[in-house]
This record gives structure tokens, C-alpha cells and sequence, in this order.
């Protein structure tokens, strides 16, 4: 796990210049740090290593083939590289390995394969690019879900990628022109979905693609290797399997994942939440490996509503050396004035700040920690899962009666009341049954606020980026077309960002075991019964995880990573929030209309509505803007 970097076309670089830009990668590589300067084809390679798998100095980077083909500065993990390596060696008998590391079982196969077929084989996350000799061409590729990031973009005739936009900050030739479409998009989603940067002349590499530039000409011509949709339509081979033959497969698929995931030459660990996902992970991990295995929860000090306790169940019911943080609100706020550093671009999904904690706390101990990602994505684990369809059917048998009964509960004097999440989710249900379109029920569930007035935009653009009516779609129930546009969208921009930023802020690094091509596939021929069961969401992993822990410890909802946010911006942030939004110069470098982010505000405070997703998004984007000195 590392951080890459690399410059093409620029005639002016020089050793000193690269030692001191390197310094912005140092988080995601503190073990070593080198760079492969080419003055004649005016190009370099920088590398920050996170040592995981061959400790040694044969695994450092920027690395090249035996054969001098192809050079590499890759950023990743590839789980099933032993497997590669073995046919390696049935192909190029008596070959010699330089060391353990999957960057040279990666190096050695695109030269022997190439790119694309390597592409194809690779079980694993990363983000990498590679220079060929023989064909003068640079190819960035990245991971079919998008686990690790890859920014990329040309100014000034200079083509520059990082894994980072940090590390562009002190660079010459880079234009911090704002890229509008995404601060739209910020501001609906409180992420920036790829291809979109936040820069105007910058772009993320998408999940599944490789991108080819010509060192002639700086051409570039992006390729998809693998998508969601990949045999989208395909029926399902296993129609007349029953429930156990599905959850054994699941099993089994899970436990190999698991196997490979924990191959590590450093300590490893887990977060551990109440959630199915992670204590599924965690039970796994303890049956199938002789990992000594820490695990890391956290909770609040001043705020009830925590995970804590059930994990602490878990934990004692599995084996594991369990530790858990309890946070209070200064630390909380501490982290809110870090996040314009631990994010490079604007990014407000709340459940950040805790991340943030609990990836500083496990790094104490461990190097390498696993995730419940993906589970959600695949397995049909959110709440517009289970209930979008539903109340599709709800809002056409009598939608009258039902939005008059919710505006007057709506409009109640909700002051005194500290429930946000009530709050939240009625205007959520609102927003859901105002419509019986079942591609505008989603868009409400995903998009925060509606506020054309606030920064003027064309509304339709941004709807039709997520459309659920996709004639490549067609052939899919209605819950199938929710789950894969998450897993396109929310889980590569929103979950792997998270949780990529905040673990290796600290130089700490997160696996999915979840997210494999094997699993992915496997949950998307699922019948639907088997992910969303009446009001149960995930029954399939509920199942599975009945082999190993008792039914009283499998809660039928996750609490998450939340924390009172909207209640803390009418009391202690109040003034905080304030000065963050109205004090910093937003209003002329974004053209906000005053007014109407002062009626948002007013709302908030009186509790006319919460208001505090939209709130928040606008305080993370100034407070960026302030950092990036835009």
C-alpha cells in the first residue's frame, strides 16, 4: 500500500524539485521513498512505500522488469499474486524472482501478458501506472471497484497523475481552476463522483479502466477492462439451488477471500461494529486463519447511541484481543478542522470524522485492518432497498391521504425535539411518495436537498447522471438497479474514499474482503428474496452468519458511525458553523445566493427542517477552499 505520483512531459524536473513534492505523499508511504527520473524522455515516476508484503528493499519502488520493458510505481494489493507467480514459472522456466513483492508479480505479467489480460486476472485493489520502453506509451490503470484513487490531468502541456491532488499543490504548472459540475454534484451527494474532480482540468480515473498516453503526442484514450454491468444480463446458472446451497457458496467464497486478504507480513486487524458485515469478516478471519487478530470499536462518551456494547459481545464470543475508543466532543472537533488535509478534495460524508479516529487508534497496533465495505452494495443492505419499491406501491393506491397526513406531521412545532434522524428521514419519506417514478424515489434517497436557488445548475443534468431507467437495465427488478448503481457510484466516491483517506492519513491500510469479482458476481445473479427478505435487509449474510455466531448477537440493524451533527449546529458548533459558513469568502468565489443559504440556516436553527447534510457540505467546501488559499 502506497502513494504514486509521476510527471510526463515536463522538461524542467530535477532531483531537488522531487524531494521536496514527494514529502506530500509521505502519509500513504512512510517506509521508503524514491522516484525514477528520465531527463531524456522527460518523465518521472514517484513512489512513497507502506511496506505490507516483502519488507526488504527488493520491494521498493518505482520497480522495472528484468527485462527492461516496463517500468511500474504501483500503489495496491493483489491477494491472488501467488497464484500468478505459479504460472509465471509454468511459462519462463528456471526464473528468477528478485523478492516476495505483488508489484513484481504484477511487473513481470503485464511483460509476459501484457496489460490487458493482466488486468483481467488481478484479485486485488490498486492504482498504478507504467511506462513501456518498446512502445513509448504511459497506460494509468485502476481497480474494478475503486478502491484506491488515481487523479489525473494536463496543464500546461505537463500530463501529471497522483494517488493524492495534494501532491500537485506546489507544482508550477498546476491550475487550481474549479470544476463547477462537481461542486453540484458536492453539493447533492456531499461527494464528487468520478470521473469528476473537483479541478476543471483534472479527472478520477474510473473503477475497471486503464487510461493509454502517447509520450509522442500526449494523447490519451481511455479503456474499460470491467464494469458492474459485465454480464448483466446472463441468467443465473444455479435457478434451482436451494437456500443452503446458496449460503454454503457464499461461505465459501467469503472464506477464501478472507484467506487471501489476511496475507501480511505486518500485524493485522479489524473494525468491529454491531453491523452484519464486520462481525461477519471478524468471524471468519477467527475460524479459517491463526491470525491473532485485534479488533477496534468505537463510541462516544456523551452520546448514547454507539456500537460499543454489542461488540464487545461479539469480541468475547469470537476471541479476538478487543479495543475500543471512547471519544468525546472535543475530539470530534478536533477532527472537523483536519478534514480539508485528510480529504484532497471536498468530501462531507459525516461518518468521516469517526473514521478518522478509529483509523488513528488502530494504526497504534496494526498495520493492515479489514472492512465490512461492499456488503451493503452487493447484498442489499440499505434502506432504499428494502423499502423504495414498496412505498412505490403505497404512493399509488392513495397518495393524496398519505402526503396530507405526513405535510401535517411535517409542519408540527418540532421545537424541544432532538431527534434528528426522525427529522431527517419524514422529509426523506416526503420527498419519496411526492412521486411514483421509481428512478425520482431514488434520487431522493441519495440526493440531500434540491436547492437550485442556492447555486444555480441544470437540474436534469445531474438527475440523469443516475438513472435507474438505463436501457441496459431493463431486464432487472427494481431493487437490482439500486444496488448496482450504489456499487458504481456511493461505494467507489463515497465508502472507499472514506475509509482510503482517513486509514492512510495515518499510514494505515483497510481491505475489503467483500469486494472480489468472484463475490460480486456470485450477489449479482442472486434471486432477490435472498438479499431483501419482506423488512430484513442482507438475509443471505444473515444466514451465513448464523454458522457462527447465535441469532441474539445478529442485531437486525446496524447503528453506524453517526454522530448528532444537526443537534451540535444548534448548540455547541453553533457559532462554529456560523463562521464557516457566512465568514469565509465562499459567496464570491462559488456565487452562493446569500439569501437563500441564510433561509436554510434559519430553518435548521428553528427546526422547520433539517437542514444539516446541505449545512454541512457547504462547511466542508469553504473550509477546503480556505485550505487550497482559491
Amino acid at each position: 500500500m502506497c502513494g504514486i505520483a509521476g510527471l510526463i512531459n515536463d522538461e524542467n524536473i530535477d532531483k531537488n524539485y522531487l524531494n521536496k513534492i514527494i514529502s506530500n505523499l509521505y502519509n500513504r508511504g512512510p517506509d521508503n521513498q524514491d522516484f525514477w527520473l528520465d531527463n531524456k524522455r522527460k518523465f518521472c515516476f514517484i513512489h512513497t512505500r507502506l511496506s505490507i508484503l516483502d519488507l526488504s528493499e527488493n520491494g521498493n519502488q518505482p520497480m522495472r522488469s528484468q527485462s527492461e520493458n516496463i517500468l511500474i510505481t504501483f500503489n495496491g494489493e493483489i491477494y491472488n499474486h501467488l497464484e500468478i507467480r505459479d504460472k509465471i514459472n509454468k511459462v519462463k522456466k528456471n526464473f528468477h524472482w528478485k523478492g516476495s513483492s505483488d508489484t513484481e508479480t504484477v511487473l513481470e505479467a503485464i511483460d509476459l501478458w501484457g496489460l490487458e489480460q493482466t488486468l483481467k486476472i488481478l484479485d486485488g485493489m490498486f492504482a498504478f501506472c507504467i511506462y513501456d520502453y518498446k512502445k513509448n506509451n504511459f497506460f494509468l490503470a485502476r481497480d474494478k471497484f475503486g478502491e484506491k484513487p488515481i487523479y489525473y490531468g494536463m496543464n500546461n502541456g505537463i500530463f501529471s497523475f497522483a494517488s493524492d491532488l495534494n501532491f500537485l499543490k506546489n507544482h508550477s504548472s498546476f491550475d487550481k481552476e474549479l470544476n463547477y459540475d462537481a461542486i453540484n454534484f458536492f453539493l447533492r451527494l456531499s461527494y464528487i463522483p468520478s470521473p469528476h474532480s473537483i479541478f476543471k482540468n483534472f479527472k478520477k480515473l474510473l473503477p475497471g479502466s486503464f487510461l493509454k498516453i502517447s509520450n509522442k503526442d500526449m494523447k490519451t484514450e481511455l479503456f474499460v477492462y470491467w464494469s458492474v454491468e459485465n454480464n448483466l444480463n446472463q441468467k443465473p446458472e444455479r435457478n434451482n439451488f436451494t437456500e443452503k446451497n446458496y449460503i454454503s457458496i457464499c461461505d465459501s467464497i467469503l472464506k477464501k477471500n478472507i484467506i487471501n486478504r489476511t496475507l501480511s507480513d505486518v500485524p493485522i486487524g479489524a473494525f468491529l461494529s454491531s453491523g452484519v458485515d464486520s462481525a461477519l469478516i471478524v468471524s471468519l478471519i477467527k475460524n479459517y486463519t491463526n491470525k491473532d487478530l485485534s479488533t477496534f470499536t468505537l463510541g462516544y462518551n456523551d452520546y448514547d447511541d454507539d456500537e460499543t456494547k454489542h461488540a464487545e459481545l461479539i469480541s468475547k464470543r469470537l476471541g479476538t484481543n478487543h479495543n475500543e475508543l471512547k471519544v468525546n466532543y472535543e475530539n470530534i472537533f478536533d477532527v472537523m478542522e483536519q478534514i480539508p488535509k485528510v480529504y484532497s478534495e471536498p468530501f462531507a460524508d459525516s461518518s468521516q470524522i469517526p473514521t478518522i479516529l478509529i483509523s488513528q487508534f488502530a494504526k497504534k497496533k496494526v498495520s493492515v485492518v479489514l472492512t465490512g465495505d461492499g456488503g451493503d452494495e452487493i447484498f442489499g443492505g440499505y434502506n432504499r432497498h428494502v423499502w423504495i419499491t414498496k412505498l412505490n406501491k403505497i404512493s399509488k393506491m392513495n397518495k393524496k391521504l398519505i402526503l396530507t397526513l405526513l405535510n401535517i406531521y411535517k409542519n408540527v412545532n418540532f421545537i424541544g425535539v432532538t431527534n434528528e434522524e426522525l427529522l431527517l428521514k419524514l422529509n426523506k419519506l416526503i420527498c419519496i411518495l411526492e412521486t411514483n417514478d421509481i428512478n425520482k424515489m431514488y434520487l431522493s434517497t441519495i440526493f440531500y436537498d434540491h436547492e437550485n436557488e442556492l447555486f444555480k445548475s441544470d437540474q436534469h443534468k445531474y438527475d440523469n447522471f443516475f438513472n435507474i431507467n438505463d436501457p441496459a437495465y431493463e431486464n432487472l427488478s427494481d431493487e437490482k438497479k439500486m444496488m448496482l448503481l450504489d456499487t458504481k457510484y456511493y461505494l467507489s466516491d463515497d465508502i472507499l474514499c472514506k475509509v482510503d483517506r482517513a486509514s492512510m492519513n495515518f499510514s494505515l491500510e483497510s481491505r475489503a474482503p467483500f469486494l472480489s469479482q468472484e463475490l460480486y458476481d456470485f450477489g449479482n445473479h442472486l434471486p432477490n428474496k435472498y438479499k431483501v427478505s419482506k423488512t430484513t435487509n442482507k438475509y443471505l449474510l444473515r444466514k451465513v452468519l448464523e454458522n457462527y455466531l447465535p441469532k441474539n448477537l445478529i442485531l437486525s440493524k446496524k447503528k453506524g458511525f453517526s454522530i448528532p451533527l444537526g443537534h451540535w449546529m444548534r448548540s455547541r458548533l453553533k457559532d462554529w458553523s456560523y463562521n464557516c459558513i457566512f465568514e469565509n469568502n465562499s459567496f464570491s468565489k462559488l456565487n452562493f445566493n446569500k439569501s437563500v443559504l441564510e433561509k436554510i440556516w434559519f430553518e435548521h436553527q428553528t427546526r422547520k427542517l433539517d437542514r444539516s447534510k446541505i449545512l454541512w457540505n457547504i462547511i466542508v467546501l469553504n473550509n477546503w477552499i480556505k485550505e487550497w488559499k482559491i
